[in-house]
């Protein structure tokens, strides 16, 4: 077939499943998965198991890949952790620079009435992210954060 890098493309297939089951939870394989796996986070967070099948030891191994390329798109930002997940318009980082003096959690704390706190984003970050922050578009719907 002339697969250049086996091993790649195995592992690009493998994130492909794990991307069916980020983007679709409420699927039977996600579903079942979740329920043996990781019951108590998500996918991208999950530990392996103690005795794991031969189908999620692979999906798994594929999780850190998935990691470096997913991002998050804001809605209404409950589900994105400001300092931890990747949701800023900046190649490679995707984050905040964090200078250890907020105690913001989520990014639905940097929204009022549907719109971003431009006080509150200045205070807590620097001119850069700032700026980065107030340039990504938010819906008049109250929309669910996800995964891109």
């Amino acid at each position: 077939m002339g697969f250049q890098d086996l091993y790649a493309h195995n592992l690009a297939l493998l994130a492909k499943q794990g991307w069916r089951i980020l983007s679709n939870p409420s699927s039977l394989v996600g579903r079942l998965f979740k329920a043996r796996y990781f019951p108590h986070s998500d996918f991208l967070s999950a530990p392996i198991a103690r005795s794991p099948s031969a189908c999620w030891r692979g999906i798994y191994t594929a999780q850190p890949t998935l990691k470096r390329g997913v991002r998050w798109q804001v809605g209404d930002g409950a589900m994105i952790r400001i300092w931890e997940d990747a949701w800023l318009p900046r190649p490679v980082l995707f984050r905040p620079v964090w200078y250890g003096n907020s105690a913001l959690v989520s990014v639905s704390e940097l929204l009022r009435y549907g719109q971003w706190d431009r006080d509150l984003i200045a205070a807590n970050f620097d001119e850069g992210d700032a700026s980065l922050i107030l340039s990504i578009p938010l819906s008049s719907n109250h929309v669910a954060d996800r995964l891109v």
